[in-house]
């Protein structure tokens, strides 16, 4: 199936059949099917045709262009949002903040797992979650024009993920995490690299149009115990010589005093 232009024109033609047909033309019989839609349905359906349309043309594109192959008037779109802004903005709620499920922070934190099970299960669903050719394109749109919306997402995607994920990796090393929540620059670094990693597999898919050869499960699970243990090798190296955090430095404490009363019995 094909990830390209083939779904925008499906939604926008969906919708055209859905509401008025395309072109100046509008017959009584269409205006009456489009007229009995529940105001929030006309709402979503313009949102829908809109995030493809974006998808494929970038937020530079004039609504004018969009209200054309959607078959409405431009006014019609003003009317449910009251600007061009307006309508990226809810572009933004339906592909990036509607699809975020809190119980990923917690399963990132349950420290009765392993890291690399938790990384696993969680991307395993992000990458679920998140592989749809609208979302890509939009994003990779937004980052060239310098558009908020993805500097929003960004933003909350370094809150939601990559700062925790930098803690735990942290945590698996055996380090102390500042309890005010400061995390170095590097430490950030490690974990954006990682989260590329598997995020890069959609860029390739949907940007790129290279396919990769294997399911996005398995994909993950490579990915994964590629990344993990160069990043806890990194993260050691550099930290040599500073003081563990928790039981392991307490327990090294213990192992450094017995050495010591042991001496002090021998002398």
């Amino acid at each position: 199936m094909s990830h390209r232009g083939g779904n925008s024109s499906q939604a926008l033609r969906s919708l055209a059949k859905g509401g008025m047909p395309a072109g100046r033309a509008v017959t009584k019989r269409h205006h009456r099917r489009w007229t009995r839609r529940l105001p929030e349905q006309r709402r979503q359906m313009i949102l829908s045709a809109a995030l493809s349309f974006f998808a494929e043309h970038g937020f530079e594109a004039d609504t004018r262009e969009l209200a054309n192959q959607i078959g409405i008037s431009q006014a019609l779109i003003y009317r449910y949002f009251k600007s061009k802004d307006a309508l990226i903005d809810r572009v933004y709620d339906r592909i990036y903040s509607s699809r975020w499920k809190p119980d990923w922070k917690h399963g990132l934190m349950d420290h009765s797992m392993s890291l690399n099970y938790r990384l696993k299960r969680f991307y395993k669903s992000y990458l679920s979650t998140f592989d749809q050719y609208e979302w890509i394109r939009i994003s990779v749109y937004s980052g060239l024009k310098g558009n908020d919306l993805v500097r929003r997402y960004f933003r909350s995607v370094v809150e939601r993920v990559i700062r925790i994920i930098a803690r735990e990796l942290r945590r698996e090393c055996g380090l102390p995490v500042h309890a005010n929540g400061a995390i170095a620059h590097f430490d950030l670094e490690l974990a954006w690299n990682l989260h590329a990693g598997v995020i890069y597999l959609l860029m390739r898919r949907y940007v790129f149009q290279v396919t990769p050869r294997s399911d996005n499960d398995a994909l993950v699970e490579q990915t994964i115990d590629q990344l993990l243990p160069g990043s806890i090798s990194v993260l050691k190296d550099r930290n040599r010589g500073a003081p563990q955090s928790g039981g392991r430095n307490r327990a090294a404490r213990r192992v450094s005093r017995s050495g010591a009363k042991q001496r002090s019995k021998s002398t």
